[in-house]
C-alpha cells in the first residue's frame, strides 16, 4: 500500500548509518515526507530519501562527531519529483563529504519552482574534497540566502556548490 503523508517532526536520532532511509519505489513513491525540527547525530548520512513525489524539509539540526574520520553526508535526496523546500537547516561535519546531494530533484514547475533557502553548512577540518550543495539533473530551483563554509586541508578540492547538469536553476 502507498503511503500519502510520512511527517517526522521534532525527533533526535544519534548513531548508526542513517538518521532516517527513506525509499519507495517507481510505481509506488510516497506523496509527500516532512521532516522538521530534528536533531541527527554521528551517523554516516543523516538522511536519505529516495523514489518519493514531494518533500519539505526545514529547520533541521544535522552534525557528524567531531573525533569521527569517516566521510559525511548530511542530506541526500534523489529522484523527487516535486521539491517544496529545503530551509532554515543546520549541517555540521568534520570530514564533509557532501552537505547536501540532489540527484534528478525537481521543483513543481518553472513557475512554482523549490526553494532552498537560509541553510547553514560547515566542515571542520576536511582531509579530503567536500562539497555543500552538490546538484545533478535537477530542475525549478531557487537558491537563495544560503551559508557554505568549508575549510581542511584539502581547499584545492572543496567546492560550495557543484552542478554537473540541470536547469532553471538560480
Amino acid at each position: 500500500q502507498k503511503d500519502s503523508l510520512l511527517i517526522f517532526d521534532n525527533n533526535q536520532f544519534k548513531n548508526g548509518s542513517y538518521g532516517l532511509y527513506i525509499s519507495g519505489v517507481s510505481s509506488n513513491r510516497p506523496d509527500s515526507v516532512i521532516i522538521t525540527g530534528n536533531t541527527m547525530k554521528n551517523s554516516y548520512r543523516s538522511v536519505y530519501i529516495n523514489q518519493v513525489n514531494g518533500v519539505i524539509f526545514t529547520n533541521n539540526n544535522l552534525s557528524q562527531n567531531d573525533t569521527s574520520s569517516q566521510n559525511y553526508s548530511g542530506l541526500y535526496l534523489a529522484s523527487v519529483n516535486r521539491l517544496h523546500r529545503i530551509n532554515q537547516n543546520q549541517i555540521t561535519a568534520k570530514n564533509l563529504e557532501y552537505g547536501m546531494y540532489l540527484s534528478s530533484v525537481f521543483g513543481q514547475t518553472i513557475i512554482y519552482r523549490a526553494l532552498i533557502s537560509n541553510n547553514f553548512i560547515a566542515s571542520k577540518g576536511n582531509t579530503s574534497s567536500g562539497t555543500g550543495f552538490y546538484f545533478t539533473s535537477s530542475e525549478n530551483l531557487n537558491l537563495f540566502y544560503n551559508t557554505v563554509n568549508l575549510s581542511g586541508s584539502n581547499a584545492t578540492g572543496t567546492r560550495a556548490i557543484y552542478l554537473t547538469s540541470g536547469s532553471s536553476i538560480n
